[in-house]
């Protein structure tokens, strides 16, 4: 049998005020049984076990850690080697390594070195910042190079983030879409957080439950699908849809993998913006039985295909709550009246659970409100020339009479910039906030067409921005007899428009 046997040097840094010491210690295997084994020496603590450890100091930080072995296998993350010796670089108090460090009796060298602990800066959010409380800081201080995470609470979401250091510098940073987080390596200085934090949108419109449940993949008894839609979904009074692996099949009519599935009928077709799920009566006693992955699908007639209105992959907005409801938008909106909702996958429980599913929108019978844009028009210098929408008629983009339209979601909006005589247009500009003209913020747009379309899918307000023409400048001179003169004037030809002589290459005659 081989033996492990661990022989440890301590280099502790000048630093930290210690001069260089040299420690040796000896283990055996019989040291360290299966359930693990930690030692303390001269402030320096090993756990060993099988498979793997860590090294942690009280003294300050490693900087530097080197096994060297007759049999080292490698590390883990942030070791680098080969068989015969590992190194470790760094700066942290605690240091893990995974797999075995072996010897076949001639003993391992474990070098430490051990500096100044890591001195560490603050991190906060900007004084004054609304909602500060709904979002959570993984730390409040960190040392350089740690990762530094910003969460929002699961009612909320961060709309906007910056985070600067040394008064203006800005840090890189990154999102993840999953949990809705931010998160940046921190540097040697302070970090100051500028986020916009608020509620998330939910889909709007009546609630509707009470459907008729058609057909579907069964659950245990008396917590079958039909469940899910019986309007039943509050502690007072509540059933739920309950099942495991056993009832998953594939859905009637479908090809595919296996699933948790029902279909279910409204009385009347509906205008659908959204759905809600409410999670059962002891989701927060029995973790992980909420849905992971689901699709939501849904047609108008019977006959009808189904189409997916809904797609949902690794789900991390529920949570092991009970009776609690989570809105969902649809990916499809549309009228529709009956429904097949599939759930593939949950959040790794031996059984998944329900209470409702209720669905949002309006009755088909009542008028869809189109989401509307304002559209807002401005000129540099109303002296220079003007500019307005030329495809008013026949659309549905109403003029509010003060430089304002109402535009729908999506719909295209053709702009014409007219100048005044003795001036010419020279771009667009655009800013994405409604404002008073001396208060816009405009950046130039990379077109200078005249009429000019745009499809609206946020509010804008549109600068049309004229300068002077250039009285020296070639101009295309009309030649049509009507609207020109044809002059000979000492034995030059030139030509007399609208009081001005140009000669016959365009230039104007002073």
């Amino acid at each position: 049998m081989r033996k492990k046997i661990f022989t440890i040097l301590l280099a502790l840094a000048a630093s930290v005020g210690m001069s260089w010491a040299d420690t040796y210690v000896t283990i055996t295997q019989n040291d360290f049984p299966e359930s693990g084994h930690s030692f303390t020496k001269d402030g320096v603590t090993v756990s060993v076990g099988l498979g793997g450890g860590s090294f942690s100091t009280t003294l300050g930080n490693f900087t530097h850690i080197e096994v060297m072995a007759g049999d080292v296998w490698a590390l883990g993350e942030g070791w680098s080697g080969d068989d015969e010796s590992q190194i470790w670089s760094g700066n942290a108090s605690s240091v893990s390594f995974s797999g075995d460090i072996l010897s076949m009796g001639q003993g391992i060298t474990l070098l430490f070195t051990i500096g100044d602990p890591a001195p560490t800066y603050t991190v906060a959010l900007k004084a004054g910042t609304a909602n500060a409380d709904k979002v959570t800081l993984s730390a409040t201080s960190a040392v350089e190079g740690a990762t530094v995470t910003v969460t929002p609470n699961e009612e909320y979401e961060i709309k906007a983030f910056k985070a600067t250091y040394n008064t203006t510098e800005e840090l890189s940073t990154s999102f993840n879409a999953e949990t809705g987080a931010y998160s940046f390596t921190m540097p040697a200085y302070a970090v100051t957080i500028e986020a916009a934090i608020a509620l998330k949108p939910v889909p709007e419109g009546d609630i509707f439950a009470g459907f008729t449940a058609t057909a579907g993949s069964g659950g245990f008894d008396n917590e079958g699908h039909a469940n899910l839609v019986d309007n039943k979904f509050i502690s007072s009074n509540w059933t739920k849809w309950c099942t495991n692996n056993d009832h998953k099949s594939v859905p009637t009519g479908e090809s595919g993998d296996a699933c948790w599935w029902i279909d279910f009928e409204a009385s009347a077709a509906l205008n659908l913006t959204g759905y809600i799920l409410t999670t059962g009566n002891d989701s927060g006693s029995e973790h992980g039985r909420n849905p992971k992955n689901w699709l939501l699908k849904a047609k108008l007639n019977a006959d009808d295909a189904w189409t997916t209105i809904a797609t949902v992959t690794n789900d991390v907005t529920m949570k092991n709550q009970s009776f609690k409801d989570y809105k969902f938008f649809v990916d499809q909106s549309g009228t529709y009246q009956y429904f097949r909702f599939e759930v593939f996958a949950n959040q790794g429980a031996s059984v998944m659970q329900l209470c409702e599913l209720r669905l949002i929108g309006t009755e088909a019978s009542e008028p869809v409100l189109a989401v509307a844009y304002t559209l807002q028009l401005h000129v540099n210098d109303a002296a220079m020339g003007s500019v307005a929408v030329t495809n008013l008629l026949g659309s549905d983009i109403f003029d509010n009479g003060d430089g304002t339209y109402d535009v729908p979601e999506g719909a295209e909006v053709t702009l014409q910039a007219t100048p005044n005589e003795g001036y010419e247009f020279i771009g667009w500009k655009a800013s994405s906030t409604i404002c008073d003209f001396a208060d816009c913020e405009f950046i130039a747009l990379p077109t200078n067409d005249n009429p000019m379309t745009i499809g609206m899918y946020q509010e804008v307000a549109i600068m049309a921005e004229f300068k002077a023409s250039d009285p020296t400048a070639v101009e295309n001179v009309p030649t049509n007899p009507v609207q020109a003169t044809k002059i000979l004037r000492d034995g030059q030809l030139y030509i007399m428009y609208k009081g001005t002589m140009y000669n016959v290459q365009g230039a104007r005659v002073k």
